[in-house]
């Protein structure tokens, strides 16, 4: 047989080879959450798209402590691990984030009855859910993301409708950085 007909013969099985090559690798894998050794998903806090990125704030049991922590596309971005409340101190927030997503988390003592936060696309507020976790009756976590520089308060009220809390100056401050 003369090279040229052999060609002629593989260039169609050869074509379909290369078609196959090319298309599986214009599939990409979802990417996948690699959790720390000795942490343990509790809950997921709240969900979101921001962007074209989307986030997730959990609550993990992490060496026997509740932790909230941040997640964007599978990524860890921070956690919170001083859960700790008063009466002086009845929400406790981290605030944290990049170039294209900000996050405030973190957990709310039992005087708090509701959080708002406000951004610059929704300054009157937006509730937010208080997730309660088994074994932790005294606190509830929280958490919301927005686009960067557009936070500008989380405030917490006790069940009389009067104002306890306010994050303004730490998410101000987290801004600035």
């Amino acid at each position: 047989m003369k090279l040229s007909t052999a060609l002629r013969r593989l260039a169609p099985a050869a074509a379909a080879s290369v078609l196959l090559l090319v298309a599986g690798c214009d599939r990409a894998d979802p990417p996948v959450l690699v959790r720390p050794s000795g942490q343990a998903l509790v809950a997921t806090v709240a969900t979101g798209r921001v962007g074209d990125l989307d986030w997730r704030v959990e609550v993990v049991r992490q060496n026997g402590q509740l932790c909230t922590q941040s997640i964007v596309s599978e990524t860890i971005m921070g956690d919170g691990c001083d859960a700790t409340v008063a009466a002086d101190r009845p929400v406790n927030i981290q605030v944290e984030g990049n170039q294209s997503i900000m996050f405030v988390y973190g957990v709310a003592g039992p005087s708090v009855a509701r959080l708002v936060s406000r951004t610059t696309a929704v300054p009157a507020g937006t509730d937010l859910v208080l997730t309660a976790v088994p074994g932790d009756s005294d606190r509830h976590y929280f958490g919301y993301a927005a686009a960067p520089n557009s936070a500008l308060d989380l405030v917490g009220y006790d069940a009389t409708g009067k104002q306890i809390y306010s994050g303004g100056d730490k998410i101000r401050t987290a801004d600035d950085k």
